[in-house]
């Protein structure tokens, strides 16, 4: 007879990459049940909107639900990516420069940096190797790590990207990304930044889709980016950070195997 876990006792926390691979499988009926309901109520909202004179108590009633469900339909738009990489793959391409894809997504981002007051400083690495990847899901990795330290220094800061090749014996590298499999170098890309840093918890649960330390924030950002990896061969990990934080994307230095995350 099973022994009763003790009310005291805390259950097991789930492992993250089962949270991930669950959400894959259900992210795209969750999108479609729940997208049919919210367009009736965007139209709806914005019809009482037109229909009700300016300055009407209830016209003010009809903006906030119509705003509220723009921000349910952002929600359901990232959440069906997770469904989307599952079912699509990858699309490999050999010979993948990763410093030139950084280089390109930080160009991209330029304004906005300076906007935010945070200055970026990049070491990469001019003899790391080439990977085999999807360009496309790459990018779309880094963006969210990017915009993860963005958020993390509201009030100006500067952020570190550089990129290195990694050995997987290294002490930093968690052993459980190890794999059982043959030791595989490989390629890093670090993002450092120097906002406020994460507690014990924040650390722990970085990678868990919807948990998030902000205020209304979706909490997917970062779950997404260890998704694109994980579906590479690689992992996302976060190294002690002295101050600030530091996110680590990892992918094989050789061709990587396209599946979704299982």
């Amino acid at each position: 007879m099973p022994a009763f876990r003790a009310a005291s006792e805390p259950l097991p926390r789930p492992d993250v990459r089962e949270i991930l691979s669950s959400l894959q499988r259900m992210a795209p009926g969750l999108v479609h049940e729940l997208r049919n309901p919210l367009s009736g109520i965007l139209a709806g909202s914005q019809m009482l909107e037109r229909a009700l004179p300016a300055g009407a108590p209830v016209r003010e009633y009809a903006e906030i639900v119509h705003q509220e469900a723009q921000r349910l339909e952002r929600f359901l738009t990232r959440i069906g990516q997770f469904g989307r990489l599952a079912a699509d793959g990858l699309t490999l391409q050999a010979g993948l420069d990763l410093n030139g894809l950084l280089a390109t997504v930080l160009a991209e981002g330029a304004p906005g940096w300076r906007e935010a007051g945070i200055a970026v400083v990049t070491r990469l690495d001019p003899a790391l190797p080439v990977v085999e990847g999807d360009a496309g899901r790459l990018a779309q990795a880094a963006r969210e790590i990017l915009q993860n330290a963005r958020d993390a220094m509201a009030g100006g800061g500067t952020l570190t990207v550089s990129t290195r090749q990694l050995a997987p014996d290294e002490l930093e590298f968690p052993a459980a990304a190890r794999g059982r499999g043959p030791a595989v170098p490989l390629v890093a890309a670090e993002f450092a930044d120097t906002g406020d840093g994460m507690s014990p918890e924040a650390r722990e649960r970085a990678f868990e889709p919807f948990f998030s330390t902000r205020p209304r924030a979706l909490g997917v950002g970062l779950a997404l980016a260890q998704v694109i990896a994980l579906a590479h061969g690689g992992t996302l990990w976060l190294p002690p950070a002295g101050a600030g934080a530091r996110v680590v994307l990892g992918v094989p230095a050789r061709s990587a195997t396209a599946s979704p995350v299982s």
